[in-house]
């Protein structure tokens, strides 16, 4: 599996029409450690977006990377939370954040 084919539909701007692209990942010449890399920067690019999205940026954080095609739902136990934020401060922030 070198290469694999999506139908992607991508907006040039927030309020434009979504244009389709029939897009093929080309991954010929990578070793595992290659696309390793590659998954990651796109699990790193998700992770900030949904820091962003929750206004809060914790200092130590752990991203469970969903399985493709899935949604995380993610458990909201005090546990989770803290592991989630990095500190039981720092999930104490992203819930008053989130009362506003």
């Amino acid at each position: 599996m070198h290469k694999i084919t999506r139908l992607i539909t991508t907006k040039p701007f927030a309020d434009g029409d979504a244009i389709a692209t029939e897009l093929t990942i080309n991954f010929t010449g990578l070793s595992q450690e290659d696309i390793l890399e590659v998954a990651t920067r796109a699990a790193v690019v998700s992770w900030q977006s949904n820091a962003r999205r929750m206004k809060i940026i914790p200092k130590v954080a752990e991203y469970i990377v969903p399985k493709p095609g899935t949604r995380s739902a993610g458990a909201l136990t005090p546990e989770a939370l803290v592991q989630r934020y990095g500190s039981v401060d720092a999930a104490i922030d992203a819930l008053k954040a989130l009362m506003k």
